[in-house]
């Protein structure tokens, strides 16, 4: 059986899936492959889900829904050399407010708990 896709997509983390769901609800047939059957353990984005306006709007209840594990409270950019490093962090009170910058997140408790994935 052939199926035809407008757009198929590389990867089934949470910038794919975001671009996916996007997508299907402008009409669009995408295909949608990550690596494996399942979620991996590891901490998704590298420990951090920003909180960002695109997330906000595709899931306006996001914040009061999702399981998320902890906020973020500063930011640490890391510049290395083979022999030096320098840090600049970025640490504001503006953080600890409701919703928060960031959160880390579970993946397989994460992506178990949007309906629209499945």
């Amino acid at each position: 059986m052939e199926r035809f896709f407008d757009v198929i997509i590389v990867g089934a983390g949470p910038a794919g899936s975001m671009a996916a769901l996007i997508l299907a609800r402008s009409g669009r047939q995408s295909g949608h492959a990550g690596e494996g059957k399942t979620t991996r353990l590891k901490k998704c984005l590298r420990g951090l889900l920003h909180n960002t306006p695109v997330l906000n709007e595709a899931f306006p209840d996001f914040w009061q829904k999702a399981p998320l594990e902890r906020h973020v409270h500063k930011k640490t950019l890391s510049f290395l050399t083979p022999s030096s490093s320098t840090d600049l962090v970025f640490e504001t009170e503006a953080f600890e407010k409701t919703p928060c910058n960031g959160y880390t997140v579970m993946r397989p408790v994460f992506d178990r708990c949007w309906p629209e994935r499945r």
